[in-house]
Order: C-alpha cells, then structure tokens, then sequence
C-alpha cells in the first residue's frame, strides 16, 4: 500500500494470515498513507538468501499503528555475525517514519524482532524473543519510548539505542548478551525501571569498544534498493562506560580507592584496627 501524488491513503488491515510472501508481509509506505494493522498473522519463510524479508513495514513518512499481530521466521541467513552482516530481516519494521505506534504484539525468531527507526514512536507491551544477531527491539532516533516489553533472547542486546532524547523504562529482559546497549554520542536518554535477568551486562551505557553497535539505516526495504546502502561501523572513541542514569561506572582502580577510602575513614574513628602510619598513606594513595 502506497500514496503517490499527494494522495491519502486510510487503510485497515486486520485479522489476515499472511504467508508466503518474497519481500515483505504487509507494507505501507510514503507520506499521505495512514494505516492500522491489528490482529494478523505474518509468518516469514525463514533463514534464506535471496530478499531479506520484513514481516511489517511502514515506513517513508507513512504512519499508523501496528498493534497485536504475531509475527515470526522472518531471517536473512548471510547475516550471522554482527561484524559482518550487510542487512537484517526483520518482523517489524518502522523505516523513516514519525509518531508509529508499534504496541501488544508477539514477535520472534528474526534477526531484529522490532526495529523503529524514526522520532516520537512508542514500543509498548511486546513480546520479541529469539533475536538472531542483533537486537529484540532496537531504537534509532529522537523522543521515541519502549515501555512494558517483555524481552527474550537478544543476541546482541535486548534494547539498542540510538538517539536523543529517548525513554526506556519498565521492561523485562531476560537472557540478552547485554540488556540495554546504547550508542556512543546518544544524549538525553532515560533508562530506568527496568528489570534484566540472565544477563551478565544489564546496561551499557555508551558502548563500550568492542561492541560494534552502529547499524543505520542498514534494512532494506522494498523500493527497488533507493534507500542508503547498508554500512556498518565501530564506536570512534573510547569512552568510559556509564551507569543507567549517566554516572561513570568504577574502573577496577577507581573501585579500589573507594574501598580503601571507606577502610581509612572506619579505622581514623577505630585507631586500634590500623596504625597511624598505615592510616597516612593510605590516605595518600587513596587520594591520588
């Protein structure tokens, strides 16, 4: 489905089985297109190498709602490593568009469950699981919200950030390699409320190097390739990886001057646990 011409599109599309299909499941696309996609049935045709398929896309300033569809087994077999992986499948994708609301769906078994790349969109009381490669849901751009998402298995984080200004809060993630992954050079964002289990890094904040992160724009979509050639790139700088609400988090040494200090502080008021001599240069060393 797609406006041309400064025509209007308002399109329903509801309670279908989708399947079969080469590119992708149900597509709305360009400016002038409003549609509400609700209680459908999209199934991919699973890992293959020809068109890496999207269960449902809307996308290049089209908006609407996609709410309480299941969709799966959609995956682009070339892509099994993050480092070299050139696109993605995905079962929902947002693609250059504003305000879409992606909300109560089942997604699983692709390499990115819900990919919003877009502003002011909300991710709402989903269930992704089995996320190949990449990411359960991921976020690109400004004041976008991923609420009450229940998260299973993301490969390379559970949540992925990238952008300003955005919110993510009270969602369950269990056994993702990293529960929230934000970008490098994200600003503003507020993580928070958030329960992670199974996971050794529950967020990180930025990145850290080593973790290739950047994947913009790197979907495909169904118009014939016009969209910006997928890239992939590794953070630019070292940065300190930071806590959930922006505080640096210790380094082994910083770590050991804050134990030392709490040992200096309890012996100055309990002489008898240390001698002066010991309490002075630890003081010193603590201090540097």
């Amino acid at each position: 489905m797609q406006s041309g011409g400064g025509g209007i599109s308002n399109v329903e599309i509801e309670k279908s089985t989708i399947h079969d299909f080469q590119k992708n499941g149900i597509t709305a696309n360009e400016v002038g297109t409003l549609v509400s996609v609700h209680g459908n049935v999209v199934t991919g045709i699973g890992a293959t190498s020809g068109a890496a398929q999207n269960g449902i896309q809307i996308g290049f300033g089209a908006g609407g709602a996609i709410s309480s569809n299941t969709v799966t087994n959609n995956l682009w077999s070339p892509c099994t490593a993050v480092d070299t992986c050139q696109a993605v499948a995905t079962n929902i994708l947002v693609a250059q568009s504003d305000g879409v609301e992606v909300t109560d769906n089942r997604v699983g078994i692709s390499q990115v469950g819900i990919f919003l790349h877009g502003n002011h969109g909300l991710v709402a009381g989903n269930t992704t699981f089995a996320s190949s490669v990449f990411d359960g849901i991921r976020l690109e751009g400004d004041g976008n919200s991923a609420r009450h998402n229940q998260v299973f298995n993301g490969a390379e984080s559970g949540i992925f950030i990238a952008g300003n200004n955005n919110v993510v809060e009270h969602n369950k993630i269990t056994e993702a390699a990293v529960g929230i992954l934000k970008e490098t050079g994200s600003l503003g964002n507020v993580i928070r409320f958030n329960r992670v289990f199974d996971t050794l890094v529950a967020v990180q904040d930025p990145a850290s190097p080593g973790w290739r992160v950047s994947f913009r724009r790197s979907y495909r979509d169904d118009r014939g390739g016009k969209a910006a050639p997928p890239f992939l790139q590794k953070p630019q700088k070292d940065e300190p990886a930071r806590g959930a609400f922006g505080d640096r988090l210790a380094a082994p040494r910083d770590s050991m001057r804050i134990r030392l200090r709490a040992f200096v502080a309890i012996a100055s008021v309990f002489p008898k646990l240390a001698s002066t001599r010991l309490i002075w240069r630890l003081r010193l060393w603590a201090s540097k």
